[in-house]
Formats: C-alpha cells, sequence, structure tokens
C-alpha cells in the first residue's frame, strides 16, 4: 500500500463510476486502505462485489448518475 493512503483510515470518500475500471479499482485501493467509501454507479449491481468483499460497514452501494443534476444533487 503507497505510503500516501496510510493515513485514510476511517475517512469517508464517494468514488463514482466504481462500477467498473478506473473507479472499481481505486474504491478497491481505499477500501483496502482502510477508508469508508461510498461506491456510485449507475448499476448498484455493479458494484455489489465490493460490497460483498469489504462488508456494508466499509462500502455502501449508491444507485447514480453524475450526468443527472437529480442524482448529482442539485
Amino acid at each position: 500500500m503507497p505510503a500516501e493512503l496510510r493515513d485514510i483510515c476511517g475517512t469517508v470518500i464517494a468514488v463514482t463510476g466504481s462500477g467498473s475500471g478506473i473507479g472499481f479499482a481505486t474504491a478497491d485501493l481505499l477500501l483496502e486502505a482502510g477508508a469508508r467509501v461510498v461506491l456510485g454507479d449507475v448499476s448498484v449491481e455493479r458494484v455489489t462485489p465490493l460490497v460483498e468483499k469489504w462488508g456494508d460497514d466499509f462500502a455502501l452501494a449508491v444507485g447514480m448518475d453524475v450526468r443527472s443534476a437529480e442524482d448529482a444533487g442539485h
């Protein structure tokens, strides 16, 4: 684990696009470092493997589309 990630234990971080590719890998790395991660993706099913791997105390799946103003909270 990179030294820069050692200080994020317990921090809550949101990762959009966490259902595949770079978003999935980033979320997995952050979870490995001890962060609590909100996993945003248009498909909750695609982030389910991360929730199953790390548990719902650390990973929260949220169905969202950042292209949607409603989903993005505006």
